[in-house]
């Protein structure tokens, strides 16, 4: 599109960006507490990471910052944000695992929430495809291929 951005895909950049805020601003916070907070703060307010290693559950603090700095990127570099977003759902995942092994099912709803938000800015931040070519422009490339008259940027098609 020659450097310009269609309507709904300043839309969806737009609601990316607004989830990814909301989101990074969360992350920061509890990733903060989980990577610095004294453990029986962490137990104090069900932190998940209470259930791991204490090197683990403060590994896992700073890769929630870490993933917050990937989502406030996202603006600039969507794939960067994809690689946070991705991050915080398999994150996410686990929290669940270990919330619902741990009887602690009152968390479960807040781990799905955080799972479709990151599914959403996964699906919006999504590269936009090329549009398919029809099968008539496909024999017409084919035919100019043939005469030697190939557009060099779609020999690959012959």
């Amino acid at each position: 599109m020659n450097g310009r951005q269609s309507f709904p895909q300043i839309v969806r950049r737009s609601i990316a960006a607004l989830l990814s805020l909301l989101l990074a601003a969360f992350f920061a916070f509890v990733g903060y507490m989980k990577a610095t907070a004294p453990v029986s703060e962490l137990a104090k307010y069900h932190a998940w990471t209470v259930h791991l290693p204490e090197w683990m559950g403060r590994t896992v603090g700073w890769s929630e910052i870490a993933c917050a700095i990937l989502l406030l990127v996202s603006a600039i570099r969507p794939r960067w944000g994809r690689i946070g977003a991705l991050a915080l759902l398999i994150n996410q995942l686990f929290a669940a695992a270990v919330h619902f092994s741990q009887g602690e099912i009152a968390a479960l709803p807040q781990n799905g929430v955080i799972i479709a938000l990151c599914t959403a800015i996964l699906i919006l931040l999504a590269p936009s495809r090329a549009p398919a070519r029809s099968a008539k422009t496909f024999r017409v490339m084919i035919c100019n291929c043939r005469a030697r008259r190939c557009d060099p940027l779609r020999v690959s098609w012959c």
